[in-house]
Order: structure tokens, then sequence, then C-alpha cells
């Protein structure tokens, strides 16, 4: 085990190289938006209260409003809660790239170690991620979106290899509930994935049929939310949407998903890494591509507007969020590098590539990623946490100061100006009301709080 380590330490040095700066910007996260609010229902309403309060006025994420509310990391204060549950994202972004990048060894039968598929791919995420910020550095963002990445790329993990302990098999049935429960994306990324996985065997396996099942259980809890309806109604009433028109969601979800597919595979290394991987894995001769494996290959192809289609429904907004975007983004990338391998996997067998300029090219990508994608904006971030974190530190004084002298006045803070893109989500609003500014007031004990614009 130490040689492979040791014969891949170049990989780690890469890894370590691209994933620093975004660990040391974690550490200097703060608490934006919903976390303030998701912390005022918490002490309201309590934790189950809480969760009740969003399954009935605002959607069905069950498990992801488990782990909003049971990791706040407002319970742990403005300054160490971020830098705590920043880290803890970070960590399951590493996890799901390298239980994803041994589900890319089984599925194409490679010779080689994992090590370099999961640097490509944990380095590829971090540095091309449409906007990290959403993904993994806004607390409730992370735990409404990378939490399913996550819990999908450990169930795919225990699918691909021996399930033998009683601990992997009651895991293996309850993570596709938390999957279904966690939201509507998540349901459609795994219901493809079981599509995709599906065989004709499967249907005597008792493991499998209990998986499924409980993904049903999860996605029909989440589905039937009385919430949903709420929000629907919210954005058609209050914000003037075209809600509830399947014509407009299909339209505009092929739309977009054809606007990104052109705009990924261009102004990100997506293909030539997918070029890249069989080599480095080693991936073996899949035999024969049949018309089912072709079906497939569609299937995850149209996964993509799939994945718009509900925020199209239900919001009748015409942009997609960044975070939604970060979700899609990771699904089109392995979709990308699982269908290459496998389709170009007999062209492998012919070829024979040094291993050191494999890692020389994918230097080379990293090299020029600190010119233009999300390690750029990075480093140039890391020079702006010092005034930031002195701004913030002002801030809190001032804050601080009101809730001991003036509690029940309006507090006016000046808005941040000194902003480190990757980690900073949003300040607050010019309007007492925004859900932001009210979470924020209660959390520190004063009357109403008002950001002013500069």
């Amino acid at each position: 085990m130490k040689s492979v380590y040791r014969e891949n330490l170049h990989w780690f040095i890469a890894t370590l190289a691209v994933l620093l700066p975004f660990a040391w910007l974690a550490m200097h996260g703060m608490a934006a938006s919903d976390d303030y609010y998701d912390y005022m229902l918490l002490q309201k309403h309590g934790f189950w209260g809480a969760i009740q309060h969003y399954y009935l006025n605002w959607s069905g994420r069950v498990s992801s409003y488990f782990l909003v509310f049971l990791f706040n990391p407002l319970r742990w204060g403005e300054t160490l809660g971020p830098a705590i549950t920043n880290v803890m994202s970070l960590f399951m972004l590493l996890c799901s790239s390298w239980w994803l990048a041994q589900v890319y060894r089984k599925s194409t039968r490679s010779s080689g170690n994992a090590i370099p598929v999961f640097s490509v791919i944990i380095c590829f995420l971090l540095m091309y991620i449409p906007r990290p910020v959403e993904l993994m550095f806004w607390f409730t963002g992370s735990m409404a979106y990378l939490s399913g990445i996550f819990f999908m790329s450990a169930w795919l993990y225990l699918h691909v290899n021996p399930i033998n302990s009683i601990y992997r098999k009651i895991i293996y049935v309850a993570l596709p509930f938390i999957i279904g429960s966690g939201s509507e994306i998540n349901i459609i990324i795994f219901a493809c994935v079981v599509l995709l996985l599906l065989r004709r065997d499967d249907f005597k396996n008792k493991l499998f049929i209990a998986s499924v099942s409980a993904f049903a259980a999860g996605s029909a809890l989440e589905i039937l939310s009385p919430g949903s309806r709420v929000r629907m109604n919210y954005f058609s009433d209050v914000e003037g949407n075209q809600t509830g028109d399947v014509y407009f969601a299909i339209n505009e979800s092929l739309k977009a998903a054809w606007h990104y597919l052109r705009d990924w595979s261009r102004s990100t290394p997506v293909i030539m890494l997918a070029m890249l991987l069989p080599a480095l894995s080693g991936v073996k001769k899949i035999e024969g591509i049949t018309s089912l494996s072709l079906l497939r290959f569609l299937a995850g192809f149209m996964l993509l507007p799939a994945l718009l289609f509900p925020f199209y429904y239900g919001t009748g907004m015409s942009v997609p969020p960044d975070r939604l975007l970060n979700i899609v983004f990771i699904c089109f990338s392995v979709w990308v590098f699982l269908a290459f391998a496998i389709l170009a996997s007999r062209w492998y067998q012919k070829i024979k590539i040094n291993p050191v300029l494999l890692f020389s090219l994918f230097v080379a990508i990293i090299w020029q990623a600190s010119y233009q994608s999300r390690l750029r904006t990075a480093l140039f971030d890391i020079p702006k946490v010092k005034s930031f974190m002195h701004e913030r530190a002002i801030r809190s004084e001032i804050t601080q100061k009101a809730a001991l002298n003036n509690p029940a006045d309006t507090l006016h803070l000046h808005a941040i100006k000194s902003i480190p893109y990757t980690i900073f989500y949003g300040d607050l609003k010019p309007d007492p009301g925004h859900w932001y500014n009210e979470g924020y007031a209660y959390y520190h004990g004063i009357e109403a709080v008002v950001c002013e614009e500069e």
C-alpha cells in the first residue's frame, strides 16, 4: 500500500497545489442569506418544527433540511461556524471525487489504481465548477445540493463493490431514501443512475430491490410535499412568473442544455481530460457496443435538460441559479468521462503513452487553469482575505454595540467592499424585511438591520 502512494506522490502534490487555495479560503468564510434565517427558524420552532415549517411552506427537501438544521454554522459562531462547515463541504467533495474515481475504474475495468483518476476529477471540479461558493462555501446551498452528490457517490461506490457486512447493507438501503427525500434534482439524477445500471439479474437481487424501494419512498415524501405547491404559488402570484407550464419548461430546458453543452465543452478541458483518463487508469476493452448501451448513452445526454426542467417548471424564471448549474456541470462531466472511456476503450488497447507524459499534460492543464479558471479567482482572492476579515470585524463590533445599547433601533451597516468571490455568497440587503436581514437581526438580538449600498 505504501509503495502505491509513493509511486503516486507526484499526483498528490499536484492535487494539493490546486486544493490549498480553496482550503485556505474555506477557513475564512461567512454565514449568509438562509443561514441566518434557518438559525432563526431553529430557535423559534425547534429542530423538527423547523423541518415541518419548510415541508409545509416551501419544499419537501426533508433530508437536506435535516442537515441544514443539524449543522447550522451559527451554532458555533459567525467566524468558527462557517470555517467548520466549509471544511466539511470541501471534505464532502473530496470523498465524492474519490468514490467516483473508484466507480470509474470499476465501470471501465481499469487495471491501474484510482489515485490519478481521483486527482483529475477533484482538480477539474475545483478549477471549473461554475461557482464554488454555491457548492461548498455557502452552507445552505452545500447541504441542499452537494450533499446529494456526496450520498449518490457513496451509494455508487457500494454498488460496484461487494457488500458483505451488515453495516454496508444498511447504508446501501438507507442512502437512496436520504437521496430521494433530499431534492427533486436528486430524484432525477438517481433515477437516471438506476436506469443506467439496471441489469436483468438486479430484479432477483433483494438488496437492490430494497434500495430502489427506499428511494421510491423518499421521493414520494419529497414530491408530495404541500410546500412545493406553496413555492410555485409564490413564484406565480408574487413574482408573476410562468410556473407550471410544461411547454415553456421543456423549451427552456432544451435551449439551456444546448447552451451549456457548447459552453462547457469549449471553455473547460473536459474533453481533453476525458481522452486522458482512460490512459491514466488503464482502461480495458469493453466488449461490444449494443443498442442498449447506446440507449443508455442517450439517456445520460438527456440528463442535462431533465435536471433543468424542474427549475423552469417550478419557478418560471429564465436564468437557472449557479447552485443548480454546479450540479448539472458535475453530472455532465462524469457522463463525458465515463461515456468516452466506454465508447473508445478498444483504441486504448493499442496505445501506450508514457506515464510521465500523461502527468506532464495534466500539469500543463493546471498551469493554464491558473490563468483562467476558478483556480485563478481563488489565487486572486487570497490577498483580499485580510481586508475582508477586517471589514467583518468592524461590522461585528458595530453590531454588538447596537445590540447592547440600542437593540430597539434599526441598525445601519455599510456594504462589504473587499469581496473574495470564491467564498462570498451575498451581503445584507437595503430592505430590513428581507429574510437575510431578518435572520441577522434576530441572531444579534436587534430590531432590524439595513445595509446601505454604496
